[in-house]
């Protein structure tokens, strides 16, 4: 068991990372969103939104993000299960479930913001 250092952080949230397609996670993120937009302007969206992110900054982002919230053995199990069939599988999906969730979280969001 590694000692939880932010140097150990660090190692084991860049191969979580390698084990993480993050493009093809975004590309799906994209796709849902995608949904929201009239039909004849989807593939325009899609294209635009794909070309102006910066996946390795988003890359770095995340990967520091993981340094300051998860402990290396969370990091490692994190590692483990995503890079599973399982997890692999549920990844892939993932962008779907968030695309279904969304909408009513941010009118729920909302909602509460003006009973305030």
């Amino acid at each position: 068991i590694a000692q939880d250092t932010i140097g150990n952080r660090l190692l084991a949230a860049e191969k979580y990372a390698a084990t993480s397609d993050i493009g093809e996670m975004l590309n799906g993120a994209i796709a849902e969103a995608a949904k929201n937009i009239p039909k004849n302007e989807r593939k325009k969206f899609i294209l635009e939104t794909a070309r102006n992110i910066d996946i390795p900054r988003l890359r770095s982002l995340m990967v520091n993000a993981m340094v300051q919230v998860f402990t290396v053995d969370e990091l490692n199990l994190l590692t483990e299960f995503y890079g599973s069939p399982t997890g692999q599988s549920i990844m892939k999906k993932f962008p779907e479930y968030m695309g279904a969730v969304m909408p009513f979280m941010q009118d729920e969001l909302k909602k509460a913001a003006e009973k305030n």
